[in-house]
This record gives structure tokens, sequence and C-alpha cells, in this order.
């Protein structure tokens, strides 16, 4: 549940720092003029999470409101929503932003680092993402949909799979076969569930393996190492392209062309 929103136009790209604690992306958000650590998540649909006490601190109102989401174990849980007025990243500001309680499923409480909630990816739909964990920076730029990416945003591509509604959903190719990855900053490796593994392995009884093929587009970026989870994901969702990923390449997010990039 995003929400209403208004963003400012950037006319430049906006390029901010992030900070790697654990295998996980921290942003420095401001709102409301103070600065808030976030997770950056790509596998949260939604704008943005608050802890409690950043939602007291800036005095954030309730809509009224509350949404249910789906946990990995698949329990259902009521999160309230609230108004934050103003969210700066950087350069970008967004606007009348619907921010949710960080809540989670009460079979998975994860850890903090520091973080203060999460980012999620309802607030860059015209936007192109580009993760350069290497030199720890993001950088975002806002675009018109049909106009070309911007010089930032550039490498092997791959385009989304369109039955999951402009998120970072794409197909790969391993040594098991084609499967359907979220690309997700908010893993800490990636990960391939145990349903999918079992059903072209099943005598395969480790927790890990390593694929030497890993097709993305037309390039194969193996070999890599994915680890096998017990997760309660919908059909046809296979596992998530995480951390492990992510350290050694750049990767955009092209929102408004729906696609991923890497280099």
């Amino acid at each position: 549940m995003m929400g209403a929103l208004s963003v400012a136009h950037a006319d430049s790209p906006v390029i901010v720092p992030i900070e790697l604690r654990n295998h996980t992306s921290i942003v420095v958000a401001t709102i409301e003029g103070q600065g808030v650590p976030l997770v950056f998540d790509l596998g949260d649909q939604t704008a943005v999470k608050l802890d409690q006490s950043v939602l007291d601190r800036i005095k954030a109102v309730p809509t009224g409101k509350s949404t249910k989401e789906v946990g990995l174990k698949g329990h259902v849980i009521e999160i309230p929503t609230y108004t934050v007025p103003l969210m700066r990243i950087g350069t970008a500001e967004f606007r009348n932003v619907i921010a949710q309680l960080s809540k989670y499923d009460p079979t998975y409480t994860p850890g903090k680092i520091g973080d203060q909630g999460a980012l999620g990816t309802g607030l860059f739909k015209s936007y192109e993402v580009v993760f350069n964990y290497p030199n720890k920076t993001l950088t975002l730029v806002q675009r018109a949909d049909g106009s070309p990416t911007s010089q930032s945003c550039h490498g092997s591509p791959v385009p989304f799979s369109p039955e999951w509604h402009g998120e970072a959903v794409t197909p790969i190719d391993t040594d098991l076969g084609q499967l359907t990855v979220w690309w997700d900053t908010g893993t800490t490796t990636s990960v391939l569930s145990k349903r999918f593994v079992h059903r072209v392995r099943p005598n395969l009884t480790k927790d890990a393996l390593i694929t030497q093929r890993l097709m993305i587009g037309t390039k194969n970026f193996g070999p890599m190492k994915f680890e096998i989870w017990e997760m309660a994901l919908p059909p046809g969702f296979d596992g998530f392209m995480g951390y492990s990923f992510f350290a050694r390449h750049v990767v955009c997010v092209d929102y408004p062309g729906k696609q991923v990039l890497i280099r």
C-alpha cells in the first residue's frame, strides 16, 4: 500500500552513499529534517517502513488504515499506516508518503544493524536505481516513460517478467534449468527455494549448490553459489538474487524500462 505521493523531478542523477552492514545496504534518508538509516530492500513493494520510535519522533499522522502482508512463513500480518509529509534521499524529494510501521512475521524478526526501518520499491517506479556496492554508492535517475536509459544505467539487460507487475523479477538460466528470481537487496545472500530444488533435483540433500551456468539475458555470470532455504513462495517464483551477486557487480534496476542491467 503506497498511497498518494508526489516526487520532485531531478534534472541530473542523484548519487548518495550507501553503507554495507552484514551484507545489507543502508541508505540515510532525511525525514522531517532528521537523518534516518534505512535498509534498501528491493524485495519490499511498499514505499517505506519505519520503526515506532521514528514514527513517534517525527510525529507521523496515522491514516486510520492498515494493510496486510504475507510473511515468508505464510503468516498474515496486519500493519498500520502513517502519512509522512516530506522525505528526502539526497536531493530527491518525496511528499505525502504513506509509511508502514516496521512489523514482521512473528516467526521472523530481522536482526537490527543500526537501521530504523526499510525503503521499498514503491517510491521508485519512475526511476532507474543503480546499486554500486563496490563503490558504495546508490544512483537515482528519474525519467519519463518511453525515454532512453541514462548513461548511469547500462550493462547486459534482462527484461522484467511481466506477470510480476513491474517488480524486479526476471528469468535466469542455471545448471538446474530456467527459473525466476527476485532481485533483492534485502537478502543477505542468493537463495533458491527448497521446493524448486527438490522438484528438479529430488535427491539433492545439501543446503547450498554452485551453478556454473548463470545466464542472465545473453551473458553467463557464473559460477554462482546459491543457498537453499525452506520458504513459502508464490508459484512460479523460485528464489532471490541477493548480496552475493550485488557485491560483485553494478546492477541497474530500470523501473520505467522494466528491465535489469548488469555490468
